[in-house]
């Protein structure tokens, strides 16, 4: 092409231009190649059915709730008093957000809830560790039940 250029040759740049697919045929060649791959290997089912086994009755009832039961009585044992210090400072953003939209009823409750749940949870701690876990409850609870 650079030769027919240098040469001056207009015919045989014009025809080498006119040979070249338009952008609607190169579409539908790339188009009809994509449809024509198989999504699935052949052989492979069009519906895979999954069979998970599911135990029925009364007995399996039982087990399910006795499991879930006896999970969060480990939870409440091992990280009892830390959960409930956190259910604590949750329940003082709730009571924030709360605050800030005008649930003003809703934010006392929360706010009552998240003391009693915070300030719970401390005593617990103490009472299981033998120590305050921070130097503010140390002050506060000190001072409130005259330690």
């Amino acid at each position: 092409m650079d030769a027919a250029l240098l040469a001056g040759n207009r015919d045989v740049l014009a025809a080498d231009e006119s040979e070249q697919p338009s952008d609607a045929t190169t579409r539908s060649r790339l188009l009809s190649a994509i449809s024509s791959i198989p999504s699935q290997a052949p052989g492979t089912p069009d519906h895979v059915r999954l069979s998970v086994p599911v135990a029925t009755g009364p007995l399996a009832g039982i087990i399910s709730v006795l499991g879930v039961l006896a999970a969060a009585a480990w939870l409440a044992w091992r990280f009892g008093p830390t959960l409930t210090r956190i259910t604590g400072w949750c329940s003082w953003c709730v009571a924030w957000a709360c605050g800030s939209q005008g649930g003003y009823d809703y934010c006392a409750a929360f706010l009552l809830l998240g003391t009693l749940a915070w300030g719970g949870g401390t005593l617990w701690y103490t009472r299981r560790r033998g120590r305050w876990p921070s130097p503010l409850s140390a002050k506060l609870f000190t001072r409130l039940l005259r330690r």
